[in-house]
C-alpha cells in the first residue's frame, strides 16, 4: 500500500513539473525596470536576475527554452506595434510605456534557461 502511494505521487510531482516546464502558463508576471521605471510584462515563472548594458534586462526561469520563446512572441504580438526598420529589422514599441523592445534572446542553461529583452526609451527603428 505504502509502495502504491509513493509511485502516485511521484507521477503527480513528475506530471506537475512537466506542466510546469513544457505548458503556456501566459503571461501576467509585469516587471519593473529599476534603471527606467519602465514596465515590461513577462512570462509567468520568471525570476529578474539582472538589468545591465544600458536597456538589457535579465530574466531566469526553470521553464523550457521552447515554451519561453512561445510566450514572448505572444507578448510582443499581443501588448506591442510591431515595426520594420529600414534594415529590414523588426522592433516593437509599446505606446502607453514610450519604450521599443529592439530585440529578445531565450537562451538554454542549467538548470535555469534565460530571458533577456533589450530595450531602448522612446519610439526607436
Amino acid at each position: 500500500m505504502v509502495r502504491r502511494l509513493v509511485k502516485v505521487l511521484l507521477v503527480l510531482a513528475l506530471v506537475a513539473f512537466v506542466g510546469l516546464k513544457f505548458l503556456p502558463l501566459g503571461a501576467s508576471t509585469v516587471f519593473q525596470s529599476v534603471d527606467t521605471g519602465k514596465n515590461f510584462t513577462v512570462p509567468n515563472l520568471v525570476v529578474p536576475a539582472g538589468e545591465c548594458c544600458a536597456y538589457a534586462a535579465t530574466f531566469k526561469s526553470i521553464r523550457s527554452v521552447w515554451s519561453l520563446e512561445r510566450e514572448v512572441e505572444k507578448i510582443l504580438e499581443d501588448d506591442y506595434e510591431e515595426m520594420v526598420c529600414s534594415r529590414g529589422d523588426r522592433v516593437y514599441y509599446d505606446v502607453e510605456q514610450n519604450v521599443t523592445v529592439t530585440g529578445y534572446t531565450v537562451r538554454l542553461g542549467f538548470p535555469f534557461n534565460e530571458v533577456i529583452i533589450s530595450y531602448e526609451l522612446g519610439k526607436k527603428c
